[in-house]
């Protein structure tokens, strides 16, 4: 019994080190109340977007390759169900809650959650129709919201190292996803072999190189949803 117990504070000890407590939020909201705040933030963005861009200026992305059903390859599988539920409005209003939600929650006064909706790169964002917003209320519904981070892998997979159960929820569902879809991750990742060879000119990663200074930034920012994701 004494062996199991001094297991058992090593292993504390441990998991204390690898996922300390931090306050990365200045505002912290229990998630029923987050939820309650999204809805409350989407109705107006939406009714918005309806009034501002009616049936004009609807983002590339999202008339040419989303609202059509083409996926790219390098995208998790569940993709097309998830878009499959939204409008051009509804992209575009989940993208503003759940951005200014996220401000919300880290801002030091109301107000400057605001702030970000006049910055270029949501504007980009909304203007061109990409899933970020998407992913970015997957982050704040972590661990529930898994699938929905997991659109934007390619940077949403480091938030999950910021606590135990978002390892978990994500263990969890990465298992269901390859009974459903079977191997997808070794599909996405050939495709990525290919666009590496310079096929796909955004592609800016610094592959192996990066772990230099990636790895000890990641140590650092343990615990720090958005430090991790900066780091990685």
């Amino acid at each position: 019994m004494a062996g199991l117990q001094k297991i058992a504070k090593r292993l504390d000890r441990l998991s204390h080190s690898l996922f300390p407590e931090q306050q990365a939020t200045r505002n912290a909201f229990p998630l029923p109340h987050q939820l309650l705040l999204f809805f409350v933030l989407f109705g107006p963005f939406y009714l918005t977007s309806t009034l501002l861009f009616a049936d004009r200026f609807r983002g590339f992305d999202w008339v040419h390759f989303w609202s059509a059903g083409r996926i790219p390859p390098f995208y998790p599988p569940w993709t097309l169900p998830i878009v499959r539920l939204l409008n051009w409005h509804g992209l575009v209003g989940i993208t503003l809650a759940a951005t200014t939600l996220a401000a919300l929650i880290r801002s030091e006064h109301p107000l400057s959650a605001l702030l970000p909706l006049l910055t270029l790169p949501l504007l980009w964002t909304i203007f061109l129709g990409q899933l970020e917003g998407i992913a970015l209320l997957g982050l704040l519904g972590l661990p529930w919201l898994t699938p929905l981070a997991l659109i934007k892998p390619q940077v949403a997979i480091f938030a999950f190292g910021a606590r135990k159960s978002y390892l978990l929820g994500l263990a969890i569902f990465l298992g269901l996803s390859l009974l459903v879809w079977g191997p997808w991750p070794l599909r996405a990742l050939a495709v990525n072999r290919y666009y590496a060879e310079g096929r796909y000119v955004q592609d800016i990663g610094l592959g192996i190189y990066g772990a230099v200074i990636a790895l000890p930034l990641l140590w650092l920012s343990r615990g720090d949803v958005d430090m991790l994701m900066l780091s990685g």
